[in-house]
């Protein structure tokens, strides 16, 4: 005897396959809207990556912070204004640049180094607020950093609003993008494999 089940093909015929039909339109969706998203500018670029944020070893900023045209270099030219190398690192520090400052100066110093390829993209520099000092000046210039000021900016309010730390709980290292916006920041606490993960994925993602 002929134990198989059977089917009725009665109650089959004419029904369509629509968990398959359904799955076809998700994928083509899918799809339409990969092209229709992608960005066809630099502006655009860096929009989506600020929205799709990075690896999140850093701290995101909200909001971002413009600086365009407000980070001026010892001859009092625009720091940021530099096109050729687009990315920029900026440590913050309040007073003179001691043991804490030095040793995160340090330690983006390693990161920009172990970017390898994307380096020539990436350039340093140090803002000193409330404070003349110099101590420390040497050794930061020695391991390639810029010297940065402002005209009558309050640094201090700008990241207050932003949700950053205060910067007598120590110093802080900006990413700036080629906008010129800061959009995520590193205090003393983070590790440099995360910085430089973080770094890495938002410079390619912006490629």
């Amino acid at each position: 005897m002929n134990n198989e089940p059977s089917f009725d093909q009665s109650e089959t015929t004419g029904e369509k396959p629509w968990p398959v039909i359904i799955m076809l339109v998700m994928v083509f969706s899918v799809i339409a809207s990969g092209f229709l998203l992608v960005p066809n500018t630099d502006e655009e670029k860096l929009k989506w990556l600020s929205i799709l944020g990075t690896n999140n070893y850093g701290e995101l900023m909200n909001p971002p912070v413009e600086m365009a045209g407000k980070l001026l270099d010892a001859e009092g030219a625009v720091w940021s204004a530099d096109t050729d190398v687009p990315w920029k690192l900026v440590i913050v520090n309040q007073g003179a640049c001691e043991q804490s400052c030095q040793e995160m100066a340090d330690v983006v110093t390693r990161v920009h180094t172990r970017t390898n390829k994307l380096s020539p993209y990436i350039k340093r520099g140090y803002l000193q607020v409330r404070s003349q000092s110099i101590v420390g000046q040497e050794s930061l210039e020695a391991i390639g950093y810029d010297f940065l000021h402002t005209d009558n900016l309050d640094i201090g309010a700008m990241l207050a609003a932003s949700g950053v730390p205060s910067l007598s709980d120590g110093p802080l290292m900006f990413v700036m993008n080629p906008l010129e916006v800061w959009f995520l920041y590193y205090n003393g606490e983070h590790e440099g494999i995360g910085m430089l993960e973080d770094i890495e994925h938002v410079i390619k993602l912006s490629q």
